[in-house]
C-alpha cells in the first residue's frame, strides 16, 4: 500500500502571527484566543495543499504556555477551535494537529518534563506519522525556528523554513548543522513550492531558479549544503463532516497513547 505524503506544519508564526507582549518587551505566541490571528491566507493554502497536491497537512507544535501558567489548557483549545473554525470557512480541514506542553522548567509540576516530544526531538513527528501512516521521506516539515528544522531533519523529513531568514541564523543554522532544505517567507508559497518539487522530484541546488509565469515570477532556492544564507522566496474543496480532535502530547513515545480532547 502506498503511504501517505504529509505537510507538517508548525502554528506561531506560521498559520497564524506572533504577539507584540508589551510586559515582556517581545513577540511572542498568542496567549489568548482573542489575541489569535490566523492568516488570510491559510484556508486556500491547506486547501491546495490537500485537494490540489495530495498533502495530509497536520500541524505540530510546542505549547509551553499552559505549562508557564501563560494561558490555561482550555484557552488553548479555544485557540484551536479557532483556527480549525477558519479553516473549515475557508473550505478546507486539517488532517491533525499534535502539541507539546510540556517543560523542563515548568511551573506546573506535571508539565514539569524533557518528553520525547518536545521540538527539536521528533516524538510529536514520528507519533504522527504512526497515526496517518506518513512516509517521511516524501514529506515536509514547514517552521520558522531552528528548533522546527531539527526535529524535522531527526523525523527525516525534508525541511522548509518559513519567514526571512537572516544572515546570523543562516550562519547558526550551519553551526548547528540545521540548514532547511528550502527557504519561502510564508507558508503562501508552499503550495507553489510542493507543486514545483513534484515535477522534479530531485532537484539541483540552484541560486534563484524562475517560478513559472503568472501569480508569482518570484524565486525559491534549495539551500542543501550552502554556509551563506540563502535567498528566499517572496512569490507566492474539501471539507470534512467533522474537524479531527488534537492530540496532547503524553510525555513520551513508550505512554500507551496521546490524551485527546476536542479543544472546544
Amino acid at each position: 500500500m502506498t503511504r501517505a505524503r504529509a505537510a507538517f506544519v508548525d502554528r506561531d508564526g506560521v498559520l497564524n502571527d506572533l504577539v507584540y507582549n508589551v510586559e515582556e518587551g517581545r513577540v511572542l505566541s498568542p496567549f489568548s484566543v482573542r489575541e489569535m490571528r490566523v492568516f488570510p491566507y491559510v484556508p486556500e493554502t491547506v486547501r491546495r495543499l490537500r485537494d490540489d497536491l495530495g498533502f495530509k497537512v497536520i500541524v505540530i507544535s510546542n505549547q509551553p504556555g499552559v505549562a508557564k501558567r501563560q494561558f490555561t489548557l482550555a484557552e488553548l483549545g479555544k485557540m484551536n477551535a479557532k483556527l480549525r473554525r477558519e479553516v473549515v470557512r475557508g473550505g478546507a480541514s486539517l488532517d491533525g494537529e499534535y502539541y507539546c506542553l510540556h517543560h523542563p522548567n515548568a511551573l506546573i509540576k506535571k508539565y514539569r518534563l524533557d518528553c520525547d516530544c518536545r521540538k527539536p526531538k521528533p516524538g510529536l513527528l514520528l507519533r504522527a506519522a504512526k497515526e496517518h501512516g506518513i512516509d517521511m521521506a516524501s514529506s515536509y516539515f514547514m517552521g520558522d525556528s531552528l528548533l522546527d528544522i531539527k526535529a524535522g531533519k531527526r523525523a527525516g523529513c525534508k525541511t522548509v523554513f518559513v519567514g526571512h531568514l537572516t544572515s546570523l541564523m543562516a550562519k547558526v543554522m550551519e553551526s548547528e548543522d540545521a540548514v532547511p532544505d528550502y527557504v519561502i517567507a510564508s507558508l503562501k508559497e508552499a503550495p507553489w513550492l510542493l507543486s514545483e518539487l513534484g515535477a522534479n522530484p530531485r532537484p539541483k541546488t540552484v541560486r534563484g531558479r524562475t517560478a513559472p509565469a503568472g501569480r508569482s515570477g518570484r524565486r525559491t532556492v534549495r539551500t542543501q549544503g550552502r554556509a551563506s544564507a540563502p535567498r528566499v522566496a517572496v512569490k507566492g474543496r474539501r471539507t470534512a463532516s467533522s474537524q479531527p480532535v488534537w492530540t496532547i502530547c503524553s510525555g513520551s513515545l513508550s505512554s500507551p497513547s496521546a490524551v485527546r480532547t476536542s479543544g472546544g
